[in-house]
């Protein structure tokens, strides 16, 4: 459907100590999708034209 802006994203993480807790390790992974609507891509005109 025309001007309207569907989007997804995902994102998940895991972070844990190492035996003598000392050193935190991390994880993470992530995805995301964004579509532009039509009218947010039209050039914009400037505010003074000579």
């Amino acid at each position: 459907m025309a001007g309207t802006t569907i989007s997804t994203s995902s994102r998940f993480g895991y972070r844990w100590l190492n035996v003598y807790q000392s050193w935190m390790y991390g994880l993470n992974a992530g995805y995301g999708n964004k579509a532009i609507p039509l009218a947010a891509q039209r050039p914009t005109t400037p505010a003074h034209q000579s």
